[in-house]
């Protein structure tokens, strides 16, 4: 099993962002709730969720941290 990773630089982020005011509330859909954003080496930062995710053979079963 390989774990897939969506990656793009903050640039990018920023343009998607740059038009919408900074007032606006952000949803993350499926009900993902956003936790914090981590430093993991020079010039790469990961973005976390609360949730986690288990992978089976190409099914994503969501496993929400309430549930620990």
């Amino acid at each position: 099993m390989t774990e897939k990773n969506v990656t793009f630089t903050a640039g990018e982020l920023k343009s998607h962002l740059a038009h919408i005011p900074d007032d606006t509330i952000l949803i993350f859909e499926n009900g993902l709730t956003f936790d914090r954003i981590t430093t993991r080496g020079t010039n790469l930062e990961q973005i976390e969720f609360k949730e986690r995710f288990l992978v089976l053979e190409d099914v994503h079963i969501p496993i929400h941290s309430d549930d620990r």
